[in-house]
């Protein structure tokens, strides 16, 4: 199972192997936070592309984006990412996400877990401005 922790440190891991440098590398590490911190309903493509490459045009965020998945997908399997029409969003059955576990703690007011959960402020800051900076360079 894949690990993405979002809380205190930006991080992909995976429990069996060592995870491929190219996933680690901006876009793909910054979709898969992004498609996290989305929750577990996942984000529509346009929302994506426009937090991805919001200076480039349509069909080249599309383009971009479609090759962003079709990377992760190669690397992890074709289920870790899924999509549904226009959305996509994270298999939780293959990619547990630290975001969902805290969250979910919280709402079943299991405080000292979701404590054990908490790392640090999520990296959303981060995420938007690597996103950001990634569509200009």
């Amino acid at each position: 199972m894949l690990i993405l922790e979002l809380l205190g440190t930006l991080s992909l891991r995976d429990e069996t192997r060592p995870v491929p440098v190219a996933a680690q590398q901006k876009r793909p590490l910054g979709l898969l936070a992004i498609l996290g911190l989305a929750s577990r309903q996942g984000l529509s493509r346009d929302r994506i592309e426009a937090y991805l490459w919001p200076e480039s045009s349509g069909t080249r965020a599309q383009h971009s984006l479609d090759q962003t998945v079709y990377a992760i997908r190669h690397t992890f399997g074709s289920d870790v990412i899924l999509a549904t029409g226009r959305e996509l969003r994270l298999n939780p059955d293959l990619i547990q996400v630290d975001v969902w576990e805290f969250e979910q703690a919280i709402r079943a007011s299991q405080w000292t877990v979701a404590v054990g959960h908490y790392k640090g402020r999520s990296w959303t800051d981060f995420i938007l401005q690597t996103a950001t900076s990634s569509s200009r360079g």
